[in-house]
């Protein structure tokens, strides 16, 4: 028996038409945006930090993020974000002005402690497919 005989023309452009079909969904699915933006903390830009972007409640898709280096974050296309709404989280440390000795090794080195910002900032971000995704983030410290 040969194999044309089994496999027919409409059954063959049906497989096609599909192949096609899977293509495009999983091309929008896998749609990526870059995203960018700048990290101020009490009115000046944050020397270095962390920037993480997760899916609000209710939305589904990756999560990113990225280094904060004098105040400015990039997200390339290719690691980004998909259209959405996302949580946005920030971290960063400072000096504490202490000193703490290692007990094994007897060696001090400087602590560092977690930048706490003032309560009720939550931080979120809208990703387009057809905006730029740059965002402005501006941090008061908790006092």
């Amino acid at each position: 028996m040969r194999f044309d005989r089994i496999v027919n023309k409409p059954f063959i452009s049906v497989l096609l038409l599909l192949a096609a079909l899977s293509a495009i969904g999983c091309s929008r699915s896998a749609g990526r945006n870059a995203v960018s933006g700048t990290v101020t903390l009490d009115g000046k830009p944050l020397e270095n930090g962390a920037i993480s972007f997760s899916p609000a409640p209710g939305e589904k898709g990756p999560s990113s993020g990225s280094s904060i280096n004098n105040g400015e974050f990039t997200i390339a296309k290719k690691q980004g974000l998909p259209a959405g709404k996302y949580v946005v989280v920030i971290r960063t440390s400072k000096l504490s002005g202490r000193m703490l000795r290692d007990p094994e090794t007897g060696k001090s080195y400087p602590e560092t402690v977690s930048v706490r910002f003032r309560e009720g900032e939550t931080l979120e971000a809208t990703v387009s497919d057809d905006g730029t995704n740059r965002f402005e983030f501006q941090l008061n410290t908790a006092r």
